[in-house]
């Protein structure tokens, strides 16, 4: 975990605040295998701090990821101590079988410190459509692979199409009946 420069507002209370996270964490991935939960918290050499629970969940055979956040974030400002509410979610959902391209909906919390905290609202919401694959290698990278598969000949081509079956109507008064056991 990268900690920011001393004298930085954002420095964190130290390494035993860190721990405890960790620990409770670790705890909490053994709670259920159906959810995933873990814990935030954070404090500032400013006298902010901030404490937040995440839960996640997937359904429809992990085809639709719902996750979310709730807590607090107290501010230390000029005006004296700012309280704000936490309540981050988003929905994700997978458009094919590998989970390549994503649709998500979510609602987070805007952080409020900084030059232009009074110019934005407590929350923003957003909607998108993106791409996200893991390789190691770009001849694991599938998207360009597809790509450079339309320039190369059938014999090289690392992803070829496959051709669907064509199916043959039945004409019209030669329905077949299939045999009773």
């Amino acid at each position: 975990k990268f900690q920011p420069m001393k004298g930085s507002s954002r420095a964190s209370s130290g390494a035993a605040l860190d721990l405890a996270t960790n620990q409770i964490n670790s705890l909490l991935s053994q709670v259920s295998k159906d959810y995933k939960l873990n814990v935030d918290m954070n404090a500032d050499v400013t006298g902010g701090s901030e404490y937040a629970l995440g839960v996640e969940k997937g359904f429809l055979d992990d085809q639709l990821i719902i996750s979310g956040s709730f807590g607090t974030r107290n501010s230390t400002t000029g005006n004296g101590t700012q309280s704000s509410l936490i309540g981050d979610i988003e929905i994700e959902y997978k458009l094919n079988k590998d989970g390549t391209f994503r649709v998500n909906v979510f609602n987070e919390s805007n952080d409020n410190r900084g030059l232009q905290s009074n110019n934005r609202g407590q929350f923003k919401q957003g909607i998108g459509i993106y791409y996200k694959e893991s390789f190691n290698s770009f001849k694991d990278f599938k998207l360009l692979q597809k790509f450079l598969d339309i320039f190369r000949s059938k014999a090289n081509k690392r992803y070829p199409i496959r051709k669907k079956k064509q199916q043959t109507p039945v004409p019209k008064g030669e329905a077949v009946i299939p045999e009773k056991n």
